[in-house]
């Protein structure tokens, strides 16, 4: 749980700290000159602090990794202050210091050449949020604890430690600090509401007596999160909405977890009966959500029941009632519902005897789809033992190709790639049924196996008479990373077909396979005036992968937003998020945008866009 991090992590600097000296050493002055038993643990929660806001390597997160150098010449200071010695005598007892945490603790260890890094991110986000809190004790100042707040709201890198932090304050405190957060009017807070959620995790670290001294400030952070759970994805974004779900979730357990449900179940009639099962199961609540669904499979029509079996499975909760329903279902006499009941059993994450020899069972079921669907629950259960990979292996000899090609897939996403299995692959791409050919070739791509055997079958496809086929054979030739002029002229003549959806697998291909050339650029950029949006979104998109960021591409991607196909403004905005990070033309052009549609349903769309953009800051 969130809040139990602050416990552990005291637990475990606490217990490499005395470790150190169980031998006496450093009592006994035999490994350090000057330093005591008592200095260590200050000592690393400054080092903590100084390397979190340095990354003067270049290393990707920044603030993790710290040339040696450095890091003698830091410690030398701090050792020279701390213990008012000469500076050579300083330096002499910093580099034995980095040699004993080295070689005998752990806690610090060398990565590359002549760099050194903490052994895990979160002892040094845990030591340096204690030293913030050193130093305002120090200085009697708890502006400085605001004043990192203010600095390093929404950056990544801080985001730990400031939770950490703002936990570990006492309940006045932690309210001072959470109201901080409310207050900080970040860019774009009236769209994004980065500020509401990131307080709402502040609750979920469950400050110690935060309820009672400033029970208003929990209410008000709790009814507005729930307000904004009320509203509908168009109109405050997927992703806000995904993020307010996160933080309301996390709540569990805590002493808040039953005011939240509360409130959520005040608006019983405005959210989605999906998403109030999912708070209810969440937050302590489970039975009351599970009993009615459990109830209904008992009756009505076989569409309804396979419906409420596909809702057990999306909850989570692998309850022994619950399971041993959908295990009665594996054996049911309507042939949906054992099909239902194998799919929701894969996303439950359960992988005792008796649900792996249901699903096993389910394999020699008389009903095509039924066995396919034990294929795949097993995979999602990502449990490859002997006796699942016998059984999908027997049936890449099924009478239905549709099951063999599951079972290849299944083999492959398990980890099997043996000649068996590949050559079941191959054999797929000559059937009759277009969805196998299509689906053996998408597999091999995910295989890794660029043989020449491989790349003959793939590239064959290229002409197949099914633009589905050839589209999946394409893509797959891509990842195995065959950059080809065949490759490429397949890909191009594929624009130039009429159905929407080949044309736009042509378009992702095309951007992953890197070709910028002119002749690729023209004809994504008139795929970007195609009548279908899913081809314009893919187009769009290919063009940003490949480094295009003309004004054009960007106006293309902002009419898409307005596009009622999902699927449309969703790749719309994860390409936007991209090119604003390669053009500051982008966000200004988004913010105008959203104002302009501000009215409209589909400023959802805008404000994900803006989120694709501020999460890379």
């Amino acid at each position: 749980l969130p809040r139990e991090r602050y416990k552990l992590y005291d637990k475990a600097a606490e217990t490499l700290l005395t470790a150190w000296d169980d031998n006496k050493e450093l009592s006994n002055q035999t490994v350090l000159k000057y330093l005591q038993l008592d200095d260590l643990r200050r000592l690393m929660e400054s080092l903590a602090y100084w390397i979190h806001t340095q990354g003067s390597t270049g290393d990707r997160e920044g603030g993790t990794l710290i040339d040696k150098d450095e890091l003698i010449q830091k410690l030398c200071q701090e050792i020279k202050t701390l213990k008012q010695l000469q500076h050579y005598e300083a330096k002499a007892e910093a580099e034995r210091f980095v040699k004993f945490i080295r070689d005998r603790t752990g806690l610090l260890n060398e990565q590359g050449q002549d760099c050194y890094a903490f052994v895990h991110k979160t002892f040094q986000e845990y030591l340096a949020a204690q030293d913030i809190n050193y130093q305002a004790d120090n200085e009697d100042d708890f502006e400085i604890v605001l004043t990192h707040i203010e600095q390093h709201l929404h950056d990544a890198h801080w985001r730990e430690v400031l939770l950490l932090l703002i936990a570990q304050q006492s309940p006045k405190k932690a309210g001072r600090a959470i109201r901080k957060v409310l207050t900080a009017n970040s860019p774009y807070e009236q769209w994004l509401h980065r500020d509401l959620l990131f307080a709402g995790r502040c609750l979920a670290e469950d400050p110690k007596g935060l309820q009672v001294v400033d029970a208003p400030l929990v209410t008000q952070l709790l009814e507005q999160l729930v307000v904004l759970e009320i509203s509908d994805s168009t109109t405050i974004g997927n992703t806000t909405q995904s993020q307010v779900m996160q933080v309301l979730c996390s709540l569990s357990e805590t002493v808040y977890e039953s005011q939240a449900l509360s409130l959520l179940k005040d608006d019983t009639e405005q959210i989605d009966p999906d998403r109030l099962r999912k708070y209810q199961v969440e937050l302590g609540d489970a039975e009351a959500a599970i009993a009615p669904l459990l109830l209904s499979l008992q009756n009505g029509d076989s569409w309804s029941r396979s419906r409420i079996a596909e809702a057990l499975g999306d909850l989570g909760s692998a309850s022994d009632g619950v399971l041993q329903e959908l295990l009665d279902l594996l054996k049911d006499r309507d042939r949906q519902m054992r099909t239902s009941a194998a799919e929701a059993l894969g996303k439950l994450g359960n992988t005792s005897d008796t649900v792996l020899q249901g699903l096993l069972d389910l394999l020699k079921d008389e009903y095509s789809l039924a066995r396919a669907s034990a294929a795949v629950a097993l995979v999602n259960l990502k449990h490859p033992s002997d006796a699942v990979l016998h059984e999908l292996l027997a049936l890449l000899k099924d009478e239905y190709s549709f099951v063999r090609a599951n079972a290849a897939t299944a083999l492959v996403n398990l980890g099997n790639a043996s000649d068996v299995v590949l050559q079941g692959l191959l054999a797929s791409l000559e059937e009759r049924d277009s969805w196998v050919r299509g689906s053996a070739a998408f597999t091999l791509g995910n295989l890794g196996n660029a043989s020449d055997v491989v790349l003959q079958g793939l590239l064959a496809l290229l002409k197949d008479e099914d633009s589905f086929v050839s589209a999946r054979a394409a893509a797959a030739l891509v990842r195995l990373g065959n950059p080809s002029d065949a490759v490429l002229q397949g890909l191009l003549a594929l624009l130039r077909q009429g159905d929407s959806f080949v044309s736009a697998n042509a378009a992702v291909a095309l951007g992953d396979l890197g070709n910028a050339s002119d002749v690729v650029l023209q004809k994504l950029l008139a795929l970007l005036k195609y009548d279908d949006s899913d081809a314009r979104a893919s187009a769009a998109d290919a063009l940003v992968n490949l480094g295009h960021t003309s004004d054009v591409v960007l106006q293309g991607l902002l009419t898409l937003l307005k596009d009622g196909a999902s699927k449309a403004y969703a790749s719309a905005t994860k390409a936007l998020g991209k090119l604003g990070k390669r053009s500051n033309q982008v966000e200004p052009a988004i913010v105008q945008w959203i104002e302009q549609h501000q009215d409209e349903e589909c400023v959802g769309a805008g404000i994900d866009a803006l989120w694709e953009i501020v999460e890379g800051e």
